[in-house]
């Protein structure tokens, strides 16, 4: 992987351990592992090495300024409707003007999303939910939504009148793991009001939290907008679940590192926020 020898890269990591006089590696008969310094000595060097690329991708850019690259990142927690509406017509515009601009997009949670935006990994974020947004991310609301809460065909008799949250959490919750911003957010909103939440079955999307509720496995809290939620109810799928209370509000933002000085990423900003300014005047 590295285009050299196993023992040039054995010397290379002995003087590295010598030179910082501690073990970087634990070696064995299953593999090398590293050890509690080599992963703290790899936090840094990774994130070293992530500034690297970043500065190549920005001297490439001034040769040809039309034809630099973008990571865009996409909360897993994006409904299809949001990219739909949005996100998807904002980058069609976006690579007519910019066709030689190179765009990676990748997904993970609104959290992970955030660092790596501070990081330098991604250029700029779609995200959902609440953020502890960093000094110097800058924050641009494009909707707001409450979730529906949802269950199978065989917890009809269970829910025929409006339901507290204590009662609700009494069910199995299906749902988005304790790593994601949505979790953090209901855990927050639950402890509030002295009620305890804990998830069932954890996912990593609406579709797969669909899936399980329609297999009357437990409840769970889909987004509105969410593209496969209407057909499921229209069928008899699912059923919503009335509540006494109100869920929290959450909301779909896009996020960007103002000190990264990628002109490629703020140009798509742009294009995004106008996107979103017309379906606001739509909606009107």
């Amino acid at each position: 992987m590295l285009s050299n020898s196993q023992p040039n890269i054995t010397r290379t990591i002995s003087r590295l351990e010598t030179m910082l006089d501690c073990k970087l590696f634990v070696r064995s008969s299953k593999g090398v592992t590293l050890t509690e310094q080599g992963e703290a000595l790899y936090g840094y060097v990774k994130a070293a090495h992530k500034q690297v690329k970043l500065a190549e991708a920005m001297i490439e850019s001034f040769h040809n300024p039309d034809s630099g690259s973008i990571v865009l990142g996409l909360s897993k927690g994006i409904t299809s409707n949001s990219f739909l509406n949005i996100i998807l017509p904002a980058i069609q515009d976006f690579h007519n003007d910019y066709p030689n601009t190179h765009m990676k997009v990748t997904n993970n949670t609104s959290p992970e999303l955030v660092s790596d935006i501070w990081d330098g990994a991604v250029d700029i974020a779609v995200i959902t939910s609440d953020i502890n947004s960093k000094e110097k991310t800058k924050e641009n609301i494009l909707t707001t939504f409450r979730d529906i809460v949802i269950a199978g065909k065989t917890y009809a008799e269970q829910f025929k009148e409006p339901v507290s949250l204590e009662e609700l959490a009494a069910y199995p919750l299906i749902g988005f793991g304790k790593n994601t911003e949505v979790y953090q957010l209901y855990d927050h909103f639950f402890a509030e009001r002295g009620i305890d939440f804990n998830i069932s079955i954890e996912t990593d999307t609406p579709e797969q939290t669909l899936a399980f509720v329609s297999g009357n496995m437990g409840i769970g809290c889909i987004p509105p907008l969410y593209f496969g939620l209407r057909h499921a109810l229209d069928e008899g799928e699912v059923f919503q679940v009335e509540l006494r209370e109100m869920l929290p509000e959450r909301r779909v933002s896009l996020v960007i590192n103002e000190n990264r000085g990628n002109s490629m990423a703020a140009i798509l900003e742009d294009y995004i926020l106008r996107h979103r300014d017309k379906n606001r005047e739509k909606h009107d």
